[in-house]
């Protein structure tokens, strides 16, 4: 080992390049197939507008609050249920309209624009789920307030989202370079074996 130096360990890898490639592989596959995966969230959004008649402030919670009231929610949930077949499926309103429910109801100031959101965790289809809550509170807030006009200006779209986890190229990548440093170890190990044997 006294003559043990950079030359030497570059002549020995290129020796036994075969050891370095196999654990490079390796470390690579093993890598990517344990792999932490990410966890993708799906969100469902919507959006409706409702102006309201002169002298009347829609700004101040009145149409977050009618969102979750049983003639909006409550009815978009039977209207979602009596699509689904299986049971488990089925939405509660009990659930969505509990304050810390997983169904979002958000207005921007004073903007007269309401945006429904909601996840995956939600419902089975929540995309169909947010259309139908936010179709509902446009027809039930035209019936109910002084409003001149309403209507679903962003029907429902998903978006996805991944958070967390590792992705499979810098898995690859790690794998490979921790591999790369095992078998350029390897190499060295399995040469002076090798020579020790020779002798």
């Amino acid at each position: 080992m006294k003559n043990f130096n950079f030359e030497r360990v570059i002549r020995v890898v290129l020796h036994h390049i075969w050891i370095v490639i196999l654990f490079t592989l390796l470390g690579a596959a093993v890598t990517f197939v344990f792999r932490p995966k990410p966890h993708l969230t799906q969100t469902a959004s919507a959006q409706f507008v409702v102006s309201p008649k002169r002298q009347y402030d829609v700004s101040n919670g009145t149409l977050l609050d009618l969102v979750k009231t049983s003639s909006v929610l409550g009815r978009a949930v039977r209207d979602y249920n009596q699509t689904v077949q299986t049971k488990a499926d089925k939405v509660s309103y009990v659930t969505l309209s509990a304050q810390d429910s997983d169904l979002q109801v958000t207005m921007t100031g004073n903007s007269r624009v309401v945006t429904v959101t909601a996840t995956a965790e939600t419902a089975k289809d929540v995309k169909t789920l947010v259309n139908l809550i936010a179709e509902r509170a446009v027809k039930v807030a035209l019936q109910t307030l002084p409003a001149q006009s309403g209507s679903v200006i962003t029907p429902a779209y998903l978006s996805k989202k991944s958070s967390g986890g590792l992705s499979a190229k810098k898995a690859i990548i790690l794998g490979a370079a921790v591999g790369f440093v095992v078998g350029v170890e390897g190499a060295i190990i399995y040469d002076s074996l090798r020579r020790r044997h020779l002798k």
